[in-house]
């Protein structure tokens, strides 16, 4: 019962939306910034509409996926859609409510995100669309708190970017043979699974160098876990693989800050 409920959190993308929920509830207090109530109910919805338009868009694309989520959206699409209306009617209700420069800010990050959904395949031709998406998620976590600062801090940015890349190009990796049955582009099925392996490998190397390098703290501590538990995930394939444990453990890294005790970094 509780498998089945999370499986469809995990279809709907509810953990996705939680663990950005909990990463920007855990920069702010490291930052020591106010993320009023409002900004953490619209991160949250519009992270979740960002998700199913795309998944919506993969399941009319490939209506015989394999892939779980993708069926489910299909199954479900006459459910979801007015859903997604009504969430979106909530966020134009609520941006009124937040600080102008959040609020400028956040119009910016949606309209890059409305050029990657709408410019998926121009990215994935040339094999950046794990590198674009990774930007997007880390800067729609980063960007209020630190407009918020008034400041950027570019080694937590660093961490956040890589870590977002290494899930990516994990997910891309594992579903090489899954995408190119339902014909959707990643780095692995354009420049093949060998150039993804180097890709991971740089990305995960790259982001546990900046963690290893910052000054010792609650997040520099909480990205070494991230980065291991991904190093990990990499190199037992056969076990990452079964019941497609990648996407669990590798979506799940991003609510491990509530294991943290906030206030004292």
């Amino acid at each position: 019962m509780l498998l089945r409920l999370y499986r469809k959190a995990q279809y709907l993308s509810l953990d996705i939306v939680l663990g950005a929920v909990v990463l920007l509830r855990f920069f702010s207090v490291y930052f020591s910034v106010d993320s009023s109530l409002v900004v953490y109910i619209l991160m949250a919805c519009s992270i979740w509409m960002i998700y199913t338009l795309d998944h919506l868009k993969d399941a009319k694309k490939a209506p015989s996926s394999k892939r779980d989520r993708y069926s489910f959206h299909h199954r479900n699409r006459k459910v979801l859609f007015p859903v997604f209306f009504a969430v979106l009617t909530l966020v134009v209700f609520l941006l009124p409510l937040i600080d102008f420069r959040v609020l400028i800010s956040g119009v910016i990050v949606i309209l890059l995100t409305s050029l990657y959904l709408f410019s998926r395949s121009q990215f994935s031709v040339y094999g950046l669309k794990e590198v674009y998406a990774a930007f997007l998620y880390s800067a729609g976590i980063l960007t209020v708190p630190f407009i918020l600062l008034e400041d950027v801090n570019w080694e937590v940015s660093g961490m956040l970017f890589f870590a977002a890349l290494s899930n990516l190009l994990l997910f891309s990796w594992f579903e090489y043979e899954d995408d190119l049955e339902d014909g959707f582009d990643s780095i692995a099925t354009k420049y093949g699974k060998n150039a993804a392996e180097k890709s991971i490998l740089i990305s995960i190397s790259t982001g546990i160098s900046f963690a290893l390098w910052s000054p010792f703290s609650t997040v520099s501590l909480y990205f070494v876990i991230v980065y291991a538990t991904y190093a990990l995930l990499f190199l037992n394939p056969s076990w990452s693989k079964m019941n497609r444990r990648y996407r669990t453990f590798g979506d799940a890294v991003f609510m491990l800050p509530v294991l943290f005790e906030f206030g004292d970094f």
